[in-house]
């Protein structure tokens, strides 16, 4: 282990509040982390055990950019962040590798995309992930200065600070292959990722970095895009469909576990997602398409059919499944 310098762990909590109790538990197993700061976009209070551990409630949810304000308020040099949807098992393998070179960002990638790595290079800079883990210096965090002094602090900011970040940094970060466990709600209905938008939205963003370099790092992509637009069907609420068809199979009130709704959840964002990104790489442009079956809007209630919806309701407080529970 290499002479340790102290961190602030700086956290994001949006619609994943069940997850942070058990990463904070993590990040206090460290012993170059002497201070865990959480940023809670969400407007239902987020409540965390553990020493040193601070939550700043943000008055309105503004995204990933909250993790960099979150980093302003930190006490050390040193900044250690990651997405609340994984536990970090390689962490000390990231603190090493930055405390050897610390002069870029040091994040992580799984196999499958470290195996891909390449796709995250923008010429002399790089998108570097932050989901499964990354190091970098408090200082860094002012060329979002740049951004805000020609933009604003504005919808993009919010949506792909964690994508502007990196690009500002001009420079190839220390990527380095780690494991990490996936923890519920990665591809849930909240998910950035999956959300309309996303990926038109990244290109915007280098487009913008690449006009505050002064050069071009975003590269179009080749051939023009197709004049086919797809309509994506997307159910308006596969939630309140999902406790239906699971009532109307047994005929009698049923028990729902949180962990079922939020793994169907998973599922359906996981469709949603890939199948974005399939027409986005293809040049097809498309238009969501909510329904709901007609059957549906005949069905009971919830609160009639559940018999724990109570205690699911306040079990999924500050979700993105809570308003689904209607």
């Amino acid at each position: 282990m290499v002479a340790q310098i102290k961190a602030s762990a700086c956290l994001l909590s949006w619609q994943r509040p069940y997850n942070m109790q058990r990463i904070v538990d993590h990040l206090q197993m460290m012993p170059f982390i002497d201070e865990i700061i959480i940023w809670n976009n969400n407007s239902v209070s987020l409540s965390v055990d553990g020493d040193n551990v601070r939550v700043i409630q943000s008055e309105s949810n503004i995204g990933g950019y909250g993790r960099y304000l979150c980093a302003k308020q930190a006490k050390n040099d040193v900044i250690y962040t990651q997405d609340d949807d994984w536990i970090a098992s390689d962490i000390n393998i990231l603190y090493e590798a930055f405390c050897s070179d610390s002069s870029k960002i040091t994040h992580g990638l799984i196999s499958k995309h470290f195996k891909g790595k390449e796709k995250f290079y923008r010429g002399s800079a790089q998108v570097a992930y932050m989901g499964y883990g990354a190091f970098f210096k408090k200082e860094w965090i002012q060329v979002l200065e740049s951004y805000v002094n020609m933009f604003g602090e504005d919808y993009l900011l919010c949506k792909h600070a964690d994508w502007i970040f990196p690009l500002l940094r001009d420079q190839i970060h220390n990527t380095i292959e780690v494991n990490a466990e996936q923890l519920i709600g990665k591809n849930g209905l909240e998910a950035l990722w999956i959300g309309e938008n996303f990926w038109t939205d990244a290109e915007e963003a280098e487009r913008r970095v690449s006009k505050i370099l002064g050069k071009v790092i975003h590269k179009e992509k080749l051939g023009a895009k197709t004049n086919s637009v797809k309509i994506f069907r997307v159910h308006k609420n596969p939630i309140r469909k999902y406790i239906l068809d699971k009532a109307g199979k047994t005929g009698v009130p049923v028990k729902i576990e949180s962990e079922e709704l939020l793994r169907h959840a998973e599922k359906v964002g996981s469709i949603i997602g890939n199948t974005q990104k399939k027409l986005f790489d293809s040049g097809q442009s498309f238009k969501k398409a909510y329904y709901e079956d007609e059957e549906a809007l005949n069905s009971p209630c919830l609160s009639d059919i559940i018999k724990n919806y109570d205690e699911l309701k306040n079990n999924l407080r500050g979700t993105a499944l809570e308003p689904m529970l209607v």
